[in-house]
């Protein structure tokens, strides 16, 4: 098992912060698809076999943003860290800091990934459906309902209390 390529620009960039800054890093996430090792065991692997960078912890339970949010949050804790650089692809962003804000994390964004395009439509062609606009758009719905999702959650436990 290895990392895939969206975690893999996640670390790359981890990798790069830690060796800027001297700060330690600690990989999050659980497995929240399927059977198998936690993401975040998977990148201690990469980051300290192929980036050669040292891994402070890990947190491994988590299969949501929230989740991730707060069992990373008990981990700061223990661990008397106030203060982190937060990675994570540019689209996923917004989501992630609120949820780090919610858990009470005082967190420095550190995005990557931008999606982007510099080219200007130039052909019909480029106003065409493809695999590279349909992943985009997928991931900007997954954004989109991820963030209605917890809105939706937030207003409703209000509503409860």
């Amino acid at each position: 098992d290895t990392v895939n390529g969206l975690l893999l620009e996640r670390l790359r960039y981890a990798a790069y912060l830690s060796r800027l800054t001297g700060l330690p890093v600690i990989p999050s996430g659980g497995n929240a698809h399927s059977e198998g090792p936690a993401e975040a065991a998977l990148a201690r692997r990469v980051l300290e076999e192929e980036f050669n960078v040292p891994v402070a912890a890990t947190e491994e339970s988590s299969r949501t943003t929230w989740e991730n949010a707060t069992m990373t949050a008990a981990l700061l804790r223990r661990a008397g860290i106030g203060r982190v650089f937060l990675v994570t692809h540019a689209m996923h962003m917004p989501r992630s800091m609120e949820m780090f804000r919610r858990a009470e994390i005082d967190a420095i964004a550190a995005p990557t990934a931008f999606i982007h395009n510099s080219d200007s439509p130039d052909l019909v062609s480029d106003w065409l459906p493809n695999p590279k606009t349909l992943w985009h758009s997928y991931y900007a719905l997954h954004e989109l309902v991820g963030s209605a999702w917890y809105a939706i959650r937030q207003h409703w436990s209000s509503l409860v209390d």
